[in-house]
């Protein structure tokens, strides 16, 4: 069952648990009567999960609507009162997220749980800088580590939520204060104990994943469609965080493009955009892809692939590509300085990426390059060069 948010409103149904995800403005500033795009995929998911095991589930989206302050979420808490609230956190929301838990803390009695790249990176200083607001942090990759922890909780078996791999358990939270595990970590003041039950959580089969459920967002037309058809990266580049894990896992081509058909009948986008880490890991993959969407109605529809190697593109599979459809991609150079290239560990030389943009020129109407200024060893001279070239 879905609840959406329509007219900033939120409706609860009794139905096991009631969980109200919240999306912390990031940097960008929602405008006022023009409400963002930027729909976080990692909650849709989640709360596809979640509605498919019968709990309701709602969307506070303060990235993209101006409207979502405090002051309403407030009111929705008040009014509603979630079993569960729940944080998605990156980089760039973590001052709005850690101001946005710290004041509902005290108008809410549910469980607040906290999760998203940031989460994972920070782990239990997170916590302390939540003021100790936050009751579990959920690292890495969530969809069946928060199921575990929610059955635990409906079953009225707290204790069992250590046993749960991936999550790090605040002992000072009332509901979790009987909590015991041999892994309890005391961070450098004393007073507060976090318990720490493993490794980020990593989904094995992502092919057993319901697809996003993008009615949360309360959306009935999109110009452009997300979706991320593989996870994980095994390069070990030293600027980079990768939350997702470093085996890389790959969706059926098959179902990457019902999803598609079914959501281009439903939200009747323009152009749909992979968001995967690494695209092109596996180019015989890329081509089956290609191939899912040249056999299927999907044919001439426009799209983008944001995250390329350029060493694992040749001229055929960007030809390939081309033909079905993709009109732009992105690919990371961060540097052509020598020097500071051979000191971020990307696993490629300059001449396979140089090499490959170039291929990339000849097939694509749009290649954007991602650079990073402030590498090792870069300097404004260097910058400039990487810019100019």
């Amino acid at each position: 069952m879905v609840v959406l948010m329509l007219n900033f409103k939120l409706q609860f149904v009794n139905v096991f648990m009631k969980i109200l995800f919240v999306d912390p403005q990031g940097k960008h500033v929602p405008i006022e009567g023009k409400p963002g795009v930027a729909l976080n995929l990692g909650l849709a998911t989640l709360s596809s999960v979640l509605i498919k095991k019968g709990h309701t589930v709602s969307l506070f989206d303060m990235a993209n609507h101006f409207e979502n302050n405090l002051s309403s979420l407030r009111a929705i808490l008040k009014e509603h009162k979630p079993d569960i609230v729940g944080f998605s956190v990156i980089n760039s929301q973590y001052t709005n997220a850690m101001s946005t838990i710290k004041d509902i803390r005290t108008y809410t009695d549910a469980l607040i749980l906290a999760g998203g790249a940031e989460a994972t990176a920070m782990k239990e200083k997170i916590i302390e800088e939540s003021g100790d607001a936050i009751d579990i942090l959920m690292l890495g990759e969530a969809e069946e580590t928060l199921v575990e922890v929610i059955n635990c909780l409906e079953n009225n078996d707290v204790k069992n939520i250590s046993n749960v791999k991936g999550v790090i358990i605040n002992t000072c939270a009332k509901i979790l204060s009987s909590v015991k595990h041999p892994n309890l970590l005391e961070i450098e003041n004393g007073t507060s104990k976090y318990i720490v039950t493993g490794e980020a959580g990593k989904v094995k089969d992502i092919n057993s994943l319901p697809d996003p459920n993008m009615d949360i967002f309360g959306v009935s037309k999109m110009s452009e469609y997300k979706i991320m058809a593989s996870r994980g990266c095994p390069f070990k580049c030293n600027f980079c965080f990768m939350y997702l894990g470093r085996g890389h896992r790959r969706r059926d081509p098959d179902r990457i493009v019902a999803q598609l058909i079914h959501e281009k009948h439903k939200y009747d986008y323009d152009k749909f955009r992979f968001f995967d880490p690494i695209f092109n890991l596996k180019m015989s993959w890329v081509h089956d892809v290609c191939d899912a969407i040249q056999n299927s109605e999907l044919n001439g529809t426009a799209w983008e692939a944001v995250g390329l190697r350029a060493d694992q593109l040749d001229d055929d599979l960007a030809r390939h590509m081309a033909e079905a459809g993709c009109r732009r991609v992105d690919i990371g150079v961060e540097t052509l300085d020598q020097e500071v290239f051979d000191l971020i560990d990307k696993g490629e030389t300059l001449e396979e990426l140089i090499t490959g943009i170039q291929i990339a020129l000849q097939h694509f109407e749009v290649v954007s390059l991602y650079i990073i200024i402030g590498l090792p060893k870069d300097t404004m001279k260097k910058c400039l060069y990487t810019y100019n070239e």
